[in-house]
């Protein structure tokens, strides 16, 4: 078995498959999943000649003491398919989000379609390149940036939103359990840092338990929570 939180682990794995490959880099900024980007030995049917690939241990990469089920991998790769399928983004969309082309159950790895390695995430968009922006006198172009980038994104999460108030189209993805674990992970982070900072108040803990109560019986949508690749 191949150790695909490495690179070197990676490659071997990939030297069995149909996407053989000449390297494995990893991909900084990763958080729940092991990301690399693989440039192939042959190119697939569309031309490409990278792809990205996500594996997915039973913990968080970037803290192993934080335990995951690694069937989370599954989750998304089915919601990416369901996203494609139903047309709500496509190569020509200002929104771009990666294009499921295989999973491997056995080994919780995602491959995707590689948006490219000059694509900037919002972060670094706003943490580096708007705010140089406000040096300049003149804010029309970071006005237009952000007016772009905000109509963008409330267009495409707007549609998602709808898409998925379909029961049909919501139904795979309801999991009412690990619904109930992830917000537990979100109450638990919340109130440490409330503790923290000294301001854990009763009220505060009382509208955790009823947010975590209301999470496995609300009826739900789902929501867009990484635009990071």
């Amino acid at each position: 078995m191949n150790d695909l939180t490495t690179p070197q682990g990676v490659l071997a794995y990939l030297s069995n498959t149909c996407f053989a490959a000449t390297n494995v880099q990893r991909i900084v900024g990763g958080f729940s999943s092991f990301t690399y980007r693989v440039t192939l030995s042959l190119p697939l049917e569309d031309g490409s000649t990278t792809l990205v690939l996500k594996h997915y241990e039973g913990y968080v990469a970037a803290s192993p003491g934080f335990k995951l089920d690694s069937a989370r991998s599954e989750f998304e790769y089915n919601a990416l398919v369901a996203l494609w399928d139903s047309g709500l983004v496509d190569g020509d969309s200002v929104v771009q989000v990666p294009r499921p082309i295989h999973y491997d159950r056995e080994t919780h790895s995602i491959f995707l379609a590689d948006l490219g390695s000059d694509i900037v995430n919002l972060n670094v968009m706003f943490d580096d390149r708007l705010q140089g922006a406000y040096s300049d006198p003149d804010l029309a172009e970071i006005q237009n940036v952000a007016s772009t980038i905000g109509s963008a994104l409330g267009d495409f999460l707007g549609r998602v939103h709808g898409w998925s108030s379909f029961s049909e189209h919501r139904a795979p993805f309801l999991h009412p359990h690990r619904q109930e674990d992830l917000f537990k992970i979100f109450r638990d982070l919340a109130a440490r840092s409330a503790t923290k900072f000294g301001i854990k108040e009763e009220w505060l803990t009382n509208m955790l338990a009823e947010e975590l109560r209301k999470s496995s019986t609300d009826d739900q949508v789902l929501v867009m929570g990484d635009f990071s690749l």
